[in-house]
């Protein structure tokens, strides 16, 4: 799950690069007309972290209710944190700095989810894999700004490695915790004979399971008249998992 496109964008009149995964900035910063009001405020002695937090919240505000014209930029993070630009540097270089903290921040969430959705299932390893996999298009068609951010389409990650402004690490990093959910899953699943898990390691069968959610769940965003069969996502896991047909009281 880790990114491989970047860009960068213009950052206060700075060039700023932007590292994580790719993101749609077309989408992403209200214009000038539409700019929440200023409000500057400090934060207390010890309290960094709260205004680390708030420019994070600031900055997934801003992904979530974007013009189409406009780039997510320090100064209207900063307008809509209510401090001002210079602030964001004492936690934040970059705008990518910034929306590499809120995509880590995401990932954790999703993570959550699915371990969440994992321990709620049934003990059945195919039932914790069908749990599991519905939790994630859960969160990709609930949480639609943020899944954009995790794995968008529009900035290319080579020239920010090249030139240091993140590390390599900063990316493949990125949602391997939340891809652990799914080994686990067909690690279980391989101790009870599942044929697909049996047959290549659970990191593969989980990361071509992944690669089917995700292009269901870009699909079903981007073509949301086309007519889905009802049983599309049971078919999907049914097939790249290599389980069992659920009952009809475990369908979807």
């Amino acid at each position: 799950m880790s990114p491989s496109a970047w860009t960068s964008i213009n950052a206060d009149g700075d060039h700023a690069r932007l590292p994580g995964f790719v993101v749609n900035f077309a989408e992403m910063a209200p214009s000038s007309t539409s700019d929440p009001p200023r409000n500057e405020k400090r934060n207390k002695r010890g309290e960094g972290g709260l205004l680390k937090r708030d420019i994070m919240a600031a900055a997934a505000e801003l992904l979530e209710h974007s013009s189409p014209k406009d780039s997510l930029t320090l100064r209207g993070i900063a307008r809509l944190a209510g401090v001002s630009a210079p602030a964001i540097y004492l936690h934040f270089d970059t705008v990518g700095d910034i929306l590499l903290a809120v995509t880590r921040e995401a990932f954790e969430d999703l993570g959550r989810q699915l371990r969440t959705a994992r321990e709620s299932a049934a003990s059945d390893p195919a039932e914790r894999i069908r749990a599991v996999s519905r939790a994630y298009l859960d969160y990709a068609e609930t949480e639609t700004a943020r899944y954009r951010l995790m794995f968008g389409g529009q900035w290319w990650a080579v020239d920010d490695v090249e030139v240091g402004d993140v590390s390599e690490s900063d990316l493949t990093d990125l949602g391997q915790d939340t891809l652990d959910v799914l080994t686990e899953c067909f690690t279980e699943l391989a101790s009870v004979g599942g044929r697909t898990a049996e047959a290549c390691d659970p990191r593969t069968a989980s990361i071509s399971l992944w690669l089917g959610l995700h292009g269901l769940a870009d699909q079903r965003s981007g073509s949301p008249f086309f007519p889905w069969p009802p049983d599309i996502v049971d078919v999907l896991i049914e097939r790249l998992a290599d389980v069992e047909p659920p009952g009809p009281a475990q369908r979807g």
